[in-house]
Formats: structure tokens, sequence, C-alpha cells
């Protein structure tokens, strides 16, 4: 979902929709876990996005690594 434009664009569209509908304060995101340099950039494109959507009012968290070996594809600066 998150690797194509158009389906995490769809995707982030579809969580506002609930969001907004069931009167929602924010969303958290439990990705386990980003295998890869691509993951990584998946993953940070579509909270990106997410942020984005969700506004300065609404919450973004994000189930995050225990350890370094499951938080080495987390680019932590750049979500």
């Amino acid at each position: 979902m998150a690797r194509e434009t158009a389906t995490r664009s769809r995707f982030v569209r579809n969580v506002m929709r609930i969001v907004t509908g069931q009167g929602y304060d924010g969303i958290e995101i439990d990705w386990e876990y980003p295998e890869s340099a691509i993951d990584r950039d998946n993953l940070t494109h579509l909270l990106r996005e997410l942020r984005t959507a969700l506004g300065p009012v609404r919450t973004l968290s994000v189930a995050g690594p225990g350890s370094d070996w499951y938080g080495r594809w987390y680019d932590i600066e750049a979500i």
C-alpha cells in the first residue's frame, strides 16, 4: 500500500474519512517492521502524508521498535 503514490493517497483519504466521520483525535501506525531502504522511504512518505492530512490538532503516533535491530530502517530525523 505504501509503495505506490496512488494507493498511499487512497489509504490516507480513507483513514481521514474514518477519523473525521468517527470524531477520532488521531491515529497510530504500527508497521512491524521496515526491512529495507525502500520500506524506510515508503514509511517516511506515508507518515508525512498522514501528518499533513491530520493537521496540527490531531495526533499521529507510531509504534516504535524495541531495539536497534528492528529500528535500523526507521529514518527518525525524517519522521
